[in-house]
């Protein structure tokens, strides 16, 4: 009689869960259950749904809430259990409690007659007094008061009373009133508070619905930007994310006040119940007059029909139907797919928008000056003519050259680098999903792809690659979801209207385009300086928005451009940037990392400082700070000669002493010990007892890895797609130790990955080896799935790789043939 859908970040369609409860209030889970939160006493996740053994004298479940990783669950008396993840006190079971496998009874609450569960928080409606109380994550404010950033581990009594509906999306809540007046808090980044405006709320604000109009009832959803009002007489009010249509109005664009819904029917008299996730949008009706009209109405009725009821029922239908429906659509795939994506995107329609965004916020920038439209021409540059420096006096893009010599080049290092090469010139290579480097979306490359070129540096992020030539020009490419969403991690300036011109950044495609201006300390525009190293955005999901880059350059200075809503591009600030924008009283920069909100910067003298988020520690900063808008020097931290970060977690490598460090998220024991899921706020020793010494150390989204001198790899953490690479899927916490041995039997001599992958690259000598996820191809091998046991990369012949570079979707390295592969 209910049935309430999985809470996918992003919306991949696999870490997620969904619950049934049948007509004799019996609850079913299928799904995901790596937190137990399947409710059955273990971790194994289901493919069919299976029945919860609940408490019998509780008189069985009425009603339920799925969020990202955890499940609540309203018994008949008003009590409420709950099962799965507590890390930020989702189900309420206090600090200490990490999990729950089995439906627990969460203290405090009785009498509860609704319960809703946003991404990661939950909210509970007492049945005589109107009051909420909520607990879980607050990081936006969502359970409408400030607490710095700091979760609520047990239920609390929210400032609202007198309550009728609760609702929750991913990150904001709703509260309707008995006189049909709503309020919202939390996040508001797309205008989903409806309240006029895009700015978070730590306090209940009033949704802007027309006056004299009676909401009765909210819709929204757990992994859900938008939130919907239901009105009477047929009308429905939405507003917040709209970038695939979800708020049902006919138009792209976000919108901060709420809009009526376009539904397509001549009449319809009541909505019954509206559900929305991130990128969809389905309700039920009472009833719909289906007859077509002569001519369009111009005006709703004024009463409801007779035979309508005038209030919505409180409980479902105690009967079902008996009778299957007699015939479906048939309308089927024309042919199978060739790929299975890995990432299914949160807002990127399968075609163009065939019509402009009439409805955008007005965003006035606060720092940047005026910004000028690139050129719309290039010039015309022979090969022989390739300039050895940026040019200092013009913006005029340079078009890359279009061959370059045959002969690989020599000198190439055979140990392994304490920085990317500044001056050595490679080619590089491309597999996985195209829309990394630009090219259509859902197209990929399945093996190694040879692109001749002279470059330094690549680094590959979320939907979109980065690469340095030998001259020091960065260029930038990739797929742009929308210009609305668009937060500036490329640094390439805001998106423009091409009208075909592929000159310019455009949403969707866009082919490598140079980084020619930078903005300095004192705000100006000038020539970028050559770049020497790169470090692309992380973006959960990866939708091509919330993402920020950073770039070192020969000058030994550090710039930064995308999205800061935790102060992660180190400027004093929480503006976001379109420009790459110098860092200002930091120099002598060899090397950074890029996390989901978070910066590091090593320096020359082995020196660690980090920007941004702080809620788990991520850069080291201990409990007291949840975010730095400016680098802080990381304490316990010197003579570091590697830095490299995951998802939310770091780890630092001291060459001489042969020490690991690390700080933030383990929730998968990505720094090598049990903390039952507790992170480290502050910098830790990873002791790592193996006799040998550690030259080299890697991470991806939530494991580590580490390189000994003997040429052999170790590794830690999540294992869910055979990331490790030592033959199973089982993570290392349910290891007999925590750290496992890497099978591969060449000597290793680096080790590649990113911060938003699941896959691995171990480069020997003249081989690349790989495991982890592979549903685009992302292992550089010629079939689809994940590998446990390290696989050959199917390159076209003997190869010396330098550095490989990983996103959740594809990969880049550089590198050259040992011969010339009869190419």
């Amino acid at each position: 009689v209910k049935v309430y859908a999985g809470a996918g970040a992003p919306g991949d369609s696999r870490d997620m869960h969904s619950l049934l409860i049948d007509e004799n209030n019996n609850v079913y889970t299928t799904g995901h259950n790596d937190n137990g939160q399947l409710c059955h006493g273990d971790f194994e996740s289901k493919d069919v749904f299976q029945q919860v053994a609940l408490p019998f004298k509780c008189g069985g479940a009425v009603a339920a809430a799925v969020g990202l990783d955890f499940t609540l669950i309203l018994m008949a008396d008003g009590s409420v259990y709950g099962c799965g993840s507590n890390e930020n006190g989702e189900i309420g079971l206090g600090p200490s409690v990490r999990l729950a496998q089995t439906p627990t009874q969460i203290q405090g609450l009785s009498n509860i007659k609704d319960v809703s569960a946003g991404l990661n928080f939950g909210l509970y409606l007492e049945r005589e007094s109107g009051k909420v109380l909520g607990s879980g994550s607050n990081l936006f404010s969502q359970l409408c008061e400030s607490t710095s950033g700091d979760p609520v581990d047990i239920p609390k009594e929210l400032v609202v009373e007198n309550v009728a509906q609760i609702m929750a999306g991913r990150e904001s809540s709703y509260f309707l009133y008995p006189n049909g007046s709503v309020e919202s808090c939390g996040r508001n980044d797309e205008g989903q508070l409806a309240d006029g405006t895009f700015v978070d709320s730590n306090v209940p604000v009033r949704v802007d619905i027309p006056k004299n109009t009676k909401i009765l009832h909210l819709g929204s959803g757990p992994s859900s930007q938008s939130a919907f009002f239901v009105a009477d007489e047929g009308l429905v009010y939405a507003a917040g994310q709209n970038y695939r249509f979800q708020l049902g109005i006919g138009m792209i664009g976000s919108g901060v006040f709420p809009v009526v819904v376009d539904f397509d029917v001549p009449y319809m008299f009541e909505i019954n119940k509206i559900s929305s996730s991130g990128t969809h949008t389905v309700a039920i009706s009472c009833r719909i007059y289906t007859k077509t009209p002569t001519a369009t109405p111009t005006e709703f009725p004024t009463e409801n029909p007779t035979d309508m009821p005038t209030e919505l029922p409180t409980e479902n239908p105690t009967e079902l139907p008996t009778e299957m429906p007699t015939s479906f659509p048939t309308i089927a795939p024309t042919s199978a797919p060739s790929f299975i994506p890995t990432v299914i995107p949160t807002m990127s329609p399968s075609d163009p928008p065939t019509a402009e965004p009439t409805q955008f916020p007005t965003v006035t920038p606060t720092t940047s000056p005026t910004y000028l439209d690139p050129p719309t021409m290039f010039p015309t540059i022979e090969p022989t003519q390739i300039p050895t420096s940026i040019p200092t006096d013009s913006p005029t893009y340079v078009e890359p050259p279009t061959f370059f010599p045959t002969s690989n080049p020599t000198g190439i290092p055979t140990g392994i680098p304490t920085n990317s090469p500044t001056f050595i010139e490679l080619n590089w290579y491309f597999w996985g999903a195209e829309e990394g480097r630009g090219n259509t979306l859902g197209d990929d490359i399945t093996v190694p792809e040879l692109v001749e070129g002279e470059v330094i540096d690549v680094s590959a992020g979320s939907r979109h690659t980065f690469l340095i030539t030998g001259d020091g020009l960065s260029y930038a490419a990739g797929f742009v979801e929308s210009g609305f969403s668009y937060r500036g991690h490329l640094g390439l300036g805001p998106v423009q209207d091409c009208s075909g011109d592929k000159d310019k950044l455009c949403e969707y495609e866009n082919d490598p385009l140079p980084v020619m201006k930078v903005v300095d300390t004192d705000g100006k525009r000038v020539d970028a300086p050559p770049f020497k190293r790169v470090y692309a955005g992380v973006g959960v999901p990866a939708d091509s928005g919330e993402m920020h880059s950073v770039q070192i350059g020969v000058n030994g200075k550090v710039y930064t451009t995308g999205n800061n809503n935790k102060g992660q591009l180190c400027l004093g600030d929480l503006e976001n940037r379109d420009y790459f924008h110098e860092v200002p009283r930091i120099s002598n920069v060899v090397a950074a990392a890029v996390g989901l909100e978070f910066t590091l910067i090593l320096l020359e003298n082995g020196d660690v400082y980090g920007c941004g988020t702080n809620e788990v520690g991520q850069i080291g900063q201990g409990q007291d700070t949840v975010i730095s808008q400016k680098p802080m020097q990381v304490e316990k931290l010197s003579n570091i000669d590697e830095i490299s970060t995951g998802l939310s977690f770091a780890i630092f490598l001291d060459k001489d002493k042969s020490r690991v460090w690390g700080t933030g998220s383990n929730l998968y024991w990505q720094q090598c010990a049990g903390t039952s899921g507790i992170p480290f706020q502050s910098v830790r020793e990873i002791n790592i007892d193996d006799g040998g010494d550690i030259i080299h150390i890697e991470t991806s989204r939530e494991s580590s890895y580490f390189l000994f001198d003997d040429g052999k790899a170790r590794s830690c953490g999540r294992n869910d797609e055979g990331q490790l690479g030592n033959g199973d899927f089982i993570n290392s916490e349910s290891q007999n130790k925590p750290i496992v041995d890497v099978d591969v039997e060449e000597d290793i001599i680096r080790i590649g990955s990113g911060p938003s992958s699941q896959s691995v690259f171990f480069i020997t000598a003249e081989d690349v080896w790989a495991a982890g996820l592979n549903d685009r191809h992302q292992l550089g091998i010629d079939e689809i799935g994940s590998r446990d046991m390290p696989v050959q990369v199917e390159f076209q012949c003997e190869v010396s790789i330098n550095y490989v570079s990983s996103s959740g979707t594809h990969t880049v390295a550089d590198g050259f043939y040992i011969d010339d592969c009869n190419l």
